[in-house]
């Protein structure tokens, strides 16, 4: 049912789980109410999610003159179910910042924007998921941990017939620039500085309670600068996020408060998490539902729900470039530039699972590693695939199931970096302009200097230190592995799991062969990641700074990523 009537009139917001069946003889099949509908009840918008720039009317009259091609016209943070002459379409925005998911069984389609209402009992567990997961702390590319459950793909519109999805791309994050391009900074830094004013007027509410989540870096600075200065918005709360009851200077949450003070707002620093590690791991499991990576800050966002005094929070996911600090020359490196890694990742387990599941598992990673350069094949500019890549797979699959699954406890979430506007304008903007967020910088800096001249956070303090709470925790996970079954025990055992938890940590791990070696290979890539000069003489004896299967993933965040797969199979599915 619709949220309460927003100030914006052309604005419309509604958070809501839908389920759907489809039949083999077409019918569909649901028990919700739709969001809006037509007068004669042949179109049906079910929406998750807020629309920034159409109120009910336009949505109807829009999907009654263009169909389905209508998304194409919408801005905003959604999936919508068009069920229009009885035929159900699923339609995710720019980002897929609100996910769907869909599965064929025995001539059923089953279809909701939450996997937990699918039937995972009917599935099998997708090896491929697992791998994923294991490696990389999310599920890339359309996959879950069940093998016939698929994600919806990000700017699409789904259509079902019969026994066929049919999936049409609407939009896309090609770069075209002319070659002429860095000549016309100046002219980008305007062109910019105003779409993200008005990305960010889209977003506000002079009457919602709304809230910055405020990091000590540079992405959130513009966002606080603009409702200061240019919106003059005063019901702004920033908060953030710290392991530590007092942290120290230079911490992320110490440079945040600073900014919120520097622009008059009150900054509230939450604990991050509370010490109960087995609810930590459970509580992960059931709402990142092994889709969303671990979250550190979990404890703190269910602080700020429990209060129920925000109902907005803006957020600084960005594509304006990433930290390059040495030349992108290989295919690993692409990778490696989003975060991705292939099956060096899952190094570590070869020691204690079976040599079977563990090879398939390796193949499985080499696949997905091909299969993703393979989307980027036709691209000619490394950094233009590394930066396609990190829309398409870091923000669609890393940063929106985080802030849906997590951020969202807190309020609905805005992302106003990812405004389309926006993201057409990145579009035409040469590497150099991305290359370390230069522009971004650039335009910003000049914007307020007062807040880009504090200097950004050096440390964190808001992480859970894992191999301390799975060292000091052991003997109850142990206890809750053994009185537990999980779907996950066919593949991996409890006895080979229990192994794992009794060897990580101990002096024969901490100082094993593997364990050094991949100590210096770390200390080595860094210096090399971090050091221009160092690389290019390194790259001419030793080739890549990297392994052609990725990065190794420590134990801790392995054995991690297991128990949260465990524990999320023990239930119902």
């Amino acid at each position: 049912m619709m949220s309460e009537e927003n100030v914006n009139p052309r604005k419309l917001k509604n958070q809501e789980e839908f389920f759907f069946t489809i039949k083999k003889d077409g019918n569909v099949t649901t028990k919700n109410a739709p969001t809006v509908s037509s007068s004669d009840k042949n179109i049906n918008v079910f929406l998750n999610g807020i629309l920034y720039n159409n109120n009910q009317q336009q949505l109807i009259n829009g999907f009654s003159k263009s169909g389905v091609d209508y998304v194409k016209q919408l801005e905003g943070s959604f999936v919508i179910f068009l069920e229009q002459e009885n035929q159900l379409a699923i339609l995710t925005d720019k980002v897929n910042s609100k996910k769907a998911f869909y599965v064929l069984l025995d001539d059923i389609w089953y279809i909701s924007n939450n996997i937990d209402a699918l039937p995972k009992d009917q599935c099998s567990l997708s090896l491929d998921g697992l791998s994923c997961y294991l490696a990389n702390g999310v599920m890339l590319n359309d996959l879950t941990l069940f093998q016939e459950i698929k994600s919806a793909t990000r700017a699409s519109i789904h259509t079902i017939n019969n026994d066929q999805i049919s999936i049409t791309n609407y939009w896309d994050y090609y770069f075209n620039y002319a070659s002429n391009s860095i000549a016309k900074e100046k002219d980008y830094q305007k062109e910019l500085e105003s779409l993200l004013v008005e990305s960010i007027k889209r977003r506000y509410d002079t009457e919602s309670n709304t809230a910055i989540s405020l990091s000590g870096g540079y992405d959130c600075r513009s966002i606080l600068g603009i409702l200061r200065e240019q919106l003059k918005a005063s019901n702004v709360f920033c908060f953030s996020y710290a392991y530590l009851d007092n942290p120290k200077a230079g911490s992320d949450a110490a440079v945040s408060k600073t900014l919120a003070i520097k622009c008059g707002y009150t900054h509230q620093t939450i604990k991050s998490y509370k010490g109960d590690f087995m609810t930590h791991l459970t509580n992960n499991a059931n709402d990142g539902k092994c889709l969303a990576n671990f979250c550190d800050e979990l404890d703190a966002l269910e602080t700020v729900k429990a209060s129920n005094y925000l109902s907005d929070v803006f957020v600084g996911d960005q594509c304006f470039g990433w930290g390059d600090y040495v030349p992108l020359e290989s295919p690993q490196e692409i990778l490696d530039g989003v975060l991705i890694t292939g099956s060096f990742g899952i190094t570590w387990l070869g020691q204690y699972i079976a040599k079977d599941t563990y090879n398939k598992m390796r193949q499985s990673l080499a696949k997905l590693c091909n299969d993703l350069l393979e989307k980027v094949n036709g691209i000619v500019d490394l950094y233009d695939k590394r930066d396609y890549l990190y829309l398409d797979q870091r923000i669609n699959h890393v940063l929106m199931p985080w802030r849906e699954n997590f951020t969202s406890k807190t309020g609905i979430v805005h992302n106003p970096y990812l405004d389309g506007d926006i993201l057409e304008f990145m579009k035409k903007m040469p590497p150099k302009l991305r290359q370390k967020k230069l522009l971004f910088r650039n335009t910003f800096g000049s914007m307020f200097p007062d807040l880009f001249a504090i200097e950004p956070a050096t440390k964190q303090g808001d992480d859970v230190d894992l191999k301390e709470e799975l060292h000091k925790h052991k003997d109850s996970l142990i206890l809750h592995i053994q009185r537990t079954d999980s779907r996950l025990d066919d593949l991996i055992s409890k006895k080979e799991i229990i192994h794992m938890l009794n060897r990580q940590g101990s002096l024969t791990q901490k100082f094993s062969l593997l364990a050094v070696s991949v100590l210096a290979m770390k200390a080595y890539n860094y210096l090399r990641k971090k050091s221009y000069f160092l690389d290019k003489i390194l790259r001419v004896f030793f080739g890549s700074r990297l392994n052609q299967n990725g990065k190794f993933v420590n134990s801790e965040k392995l054995l991690l990523r297991l128990l949260l797969i465990r524990i999320y199979l023990s239930q119902t599915s």
